[in-house]
C-alpha cells in the first residue's frame, strides 16, 4: 500500500470516528429535574370591544383588530395592530 493511500485511510478512519462518537447523549442527574414544568400563561392582547386604545390624549375601544403582531427590539417586546372602530 502506498503512503498516500495509507494516510487517506487513516484520515478517513479518524473522520468517521469523530462523527460517530461526537453525537453521544448526555444523561441528566435525577436530583436536578424539576417537579413541574412551568408553562407560560396566555394573554389576550387585542380583544374586540374590550381593548382601550389611547391616541394623543383621547382614547376609545376598538371593534376589531387587523394584523396583530409582536416585535422584539433590544429586550423590549412591543405589540402592534391596526384597529377599526
Amino acid at each position: 500500500m502506498s503512503r498516500h493511500m495509507f494516510l487517506y485511510s487513516v484520515l478517513l478512519l479518524l473522520y468517521v470516528l469523530s462523527v460517530c462518537s461526537g453525537g453521544t447523549a448526555v444523561h441528566a442527574e435525577e436530583g436536578n429535574t424539576p417537579q413541574k414544568a412551568q408553562l407560560p400563561e396566555t394573554v389576550d392582547l387585542f380583544v374586540a370591544g374590550q381593548t382601550f386604545v389611547a391616541k394623543l390624549g383621547t382614547g376609545q375601544f376598538r371593534d376589531s383588530f387587523v394584523l396583530p403582531s409582536l416585535a422584539s427590539a433590544g429586550g423590549v417586546l412591543v405589540a402592534l395592530a391596526e384597529g377599526t372602530i
